[in-house]
């Protein structure tokens, strides 16, 4: 006679197995505006931010065996990193920490989004695993949306905004605490990564040395006086009245490419233009087609093949 462990575990290989068959798309995220904070005592920096979904994405397909011990293979993602140490074999340790529930997975990825870019790939990439994992778990085994973006929180800054279910959101403390946003109607985007990366944690640490320890106090929107519905109001605006800044431009290096590439988007009509989160991506934004397809026809001339660009649309649900 099968004992209630064993029917739970045949209901739940049977709940994965039905849900894994599919290709989740995984987005890219953009910073619209992004001010950093003083580091705190925790070793980490509040943040003042506006994400935004962009179409571009990664492919997440997982397959699940029975075991008596987590174990956890990734294809795709050789190139980028050692094995373990990615962002889904951490995310899908947690999550089966945190449910008491080891599983045996391979997960293949298909690549689009950059690495090194502030585009958000392997934060997204956590958050498309455990919403799969969460989703496809029977009643007893999901962790909800709240624990789950909790839980999100230990793996990455920008986790818990792809967890959130928002496709535009003000960012606060680490990026955690969220406020929703209307999204951004009818705008296209160029995002273009130069051939070289920026590491993160490099960044935030050139940022305190250039600030050589000065108290910096985060404006959080203060042209907007705190009220998130004026900043939806503002989003649904012409792009050129953003007033919208990343703090990160000061540290980035390369001036010489990011100088061209603002110098561009303040050229051409209707185009907003910025680094997005710590770099080296930067992103092009305008209602009008023809303005990016004619910036990225000057890009081509300016530098050649060496920068990949990829168009693109901000999501709007």
């Amino acid at each position: 006679m099968e004992s209630r462990a064993g029917r739970l575990d045949s209901r739940l290989i049977s709940c994965y197995r039905a849900f894994m068959t599919a290709i989740h798309p995984s987005y890219a995220k953009v910073n619209l505006h992004l001010e950093v904070g003083a580091k705190g005592f925790d070793g980490y920096h509040d943040i003042s931010t506006v994400f935004h979904l962009v179409s571009l994405h990664d492919d997440v397909s997982v397959e699940l065996r029975l075991s008596d011990k987590f174990s956890c293979s990734v294809t795709g993602l050789e190139s980028i990193c050692r094995p373990g140490e990615d962002s889904l074999h951490r995310a899908a340790e947690a999550w089966c920490h945190a449910t008491g529930r080891p599983l045996s997975l391979d997960i293949r990825v298909t690549k689009r989004i950059p690495s090194g870019a502030g585009l958000g790939g392997g934060s997204s990439n956590a958050a498309t695993l455990l919403s799969i994992l969460d989703a496809a778990a029977p009643g007893g085994y999901s962790m909800g949306r709240k624990r789950l973006m909790e839980l999100g929180t230990t793996l990455g800054s920008d986790v818990p905004f792809f967890l959130s279910g928002y496709t535009a959101a003000i960012g606060e403390g680490r990026g955690e605490r969220l406020t929703p946003l209307k999204a951004v109607r009818d705008a296209h985007a160029l995002i273009v990564m130069p051939p070289f990366s920026v590491s993160t944690p490099h960044a935030y640490l050139s940022l305190d040395t250039l600030r050589g320890g000065d108290s910096v106090s985060l404006h959080r929107f203060s042209f907007m006086a705190g009220d998130s519905s004026r900043l939806s109001s503002l989003l649904e605006d012409d792009v050129t009245k953003w007033m919208f800044s990343n703090d990160f431009r000061l540290t980035c290096g390369h001036e010489d490419v990011y100088d061209a590439l603002e110098a561009l988007g303040r050229k051409v009509p209707g185009v907003f233009s910025s680094l997005t989160g710590s770099g080296a991506a930067w992103v092009f934004i305008s209602r009008k087609l023809l303005s990016l397809k004619d910036i990225q026809t000057q890009i081509s001339r300016l530098f050649g093949v060496r920068f990949v660009m990829f168009s693109a649309i901000l999501l709007f649900s």
